[in-house]
């Protein structure tokens, strides 16, 4: 088996930071323990999504409480106390044999946990103060270690097999989903995971869009620049069955999972001659990256950043298509990306935030003519102290 596709286990190292940094954020807001369910952050904190919950004590080890599979999980994390469980109603007594007891305030994933769940916790921990704990998890995930980094750059790897081979793939005739389905082939033997999560409530991902034509600018329900028709309306996002042309631009934007990592990329492909007004965008979407990029480092306000390239597609004359159009158009350049694809920072109106080292986001600056399509750029990157790494270290150029 190749070493793209072998199972790979989040190291007890990289656990016990990360437990570490959490139990600190826990200590600074005298909260007693947190406990943790969904699945990205789950995985974040034990290295497996086998169905359980870890309890996150601030002054003790994780004991992660598992209902199934408890022999998986026994193989796939590399955290000490773990243990078999059947029901909510059996943690205080659990917890209680790992001499954790007194618990007066407790934290929980509120921004994504079912009412349902929430309810039944409240009153297992009826005696204990609930508050949100979301955003001490998401702080911290914004860091990125080493092995998340060199995780991440295999993910890219994957994902540049799939952009390299398109133009071998693209013929005029072939349909959206004809070309999608060929590059997914790719992705997929290449070692993709096949699963994107994303933490918004409602918020869907495949692989990805593969958009011809007037269907780039099509938008949906999504949070994002691009949409597409779909292939029906139960699924309105994506690839549909429209036939490729000639003289049309051909967006592909896909997302590349590896070891429960993504990183998104965004290139543009044509047959014969685009439009002159499309090759102006295009260029004005590199000059976009070029410039972030190079002020895209430790210490910079990542509103600044947004402004700029606002200003940019302004002078252009193309502010009216930047990052969509009409009432389709999003309020951001870039999006963090990890365990998830929607991650923070975000490059964003009015988020006021200072970069910091090791922090990585996908930097998309697009533009969407109706009933023409869209052009346009995205990597991922890694923030450092000079100049950013690129996770997706794929050509940049128009085909």
């Amino acid at each position: 088996m190749s070493e793209i596709l072998q199972q790979v286990k989040t190291p007890k190292s990289e656990l016990k930071s990360r437990i570490k940094r959490l139990q600190a954020e826990m200590a600074r807001e005298e909260v007693s323990a947190v406990l943790i369910m969904q699945q990205a952050d789950k995985f974040y904190f034990s290295g497996t999504v086998q169905d359980g919950v870890i309890f996150v004590p601030v002054d003790d080890k994780p004991v992660f409480m598992v209902r199934k599979s408890l022999k998986r999980a026994l193989e796939e994390s590399e955290l000490e106390k773990i243990v078999s469980f059947k029901s909510y109603g059996q943690m205080p007594t659990i917890l209680k044999e790992n001499g954790i007891e007194n618990i007066s305030r407790v934290g929980l994933e509120m921004d994504v946990m079912p009412v349902l769940i929430f309810n039944k916790l409240c009153s297992v921990f009826s005696g204990s103060e609930i508050i949100d704990a979301s955003k001490y998890i998401r702080k911290i995930r914004m860091t990125k270690s080493h092995f998340e980094i060199q995780t991440m750059k295999k993910a890219g790897e994957i994902l540049g097999k799939a952009m390299k081979a398109v133009p071998n793939l693209l013929t005029e005739g072939m349909t959206e989903v004809e070309l999608a389905a060929e590059t997914e082939i790719i992705l997929r033997k290449s070692g993709h995971q096949g699963i994107i999560r994303m933490r918004k409530w409602n918020q869907e991902c495949f692989y990805g869009l593969v958009l011809s034509g007037e269907s780039g600018a099509i938008s949906n329900y999504m949070d994002a620049p691009l949409g597409g028709m779909g292939p029906c309306p139960a699924a309105p996002r994506g690839a549909s069955q429209r036939k490729i042309k000639k003289g049309e631009p051909i967006i592909i934007d896909m997302v590349s999972a590896y070891n429960g990592y993504v990183v998104d990329c965004t290139r543009t492909f044509y047959l014969r001659k685009l439009e002159e007004k499309l090759v102006k965008a295009l260029n004005v979407s590199l000059e976009i990256q070029k410039v972030t990029i190079e002020r895209f480092t430790e210490g910079v306000n990542l509103k600044d950043i947004y402004d700029m390239a606002w200003n940019m597609a302004k002078d252009a004359n193309l502010d009216e298509y930047f990052m969509g159009h009409g009432d389709s158009k999003v309020k951001f350049l870039g999006h963090g990306v990890g365990l998830e694809l929607d991650e923070l920072p975000v490059i964003a109106e009015n988020f006021d935030f200072i970069l910091e080292k090791n922090m990585i986001v996908a930097i998309e600056p697009k533009f969407l003519f109706p009933d023409q399509g869209a052009v346009g750029i995205e990597n991922t990157w890694a923030s450092k102290k000079g100049r950013p790494e690129k996770i997706t270290d794929i050509e940049d150029n128009l085909v």
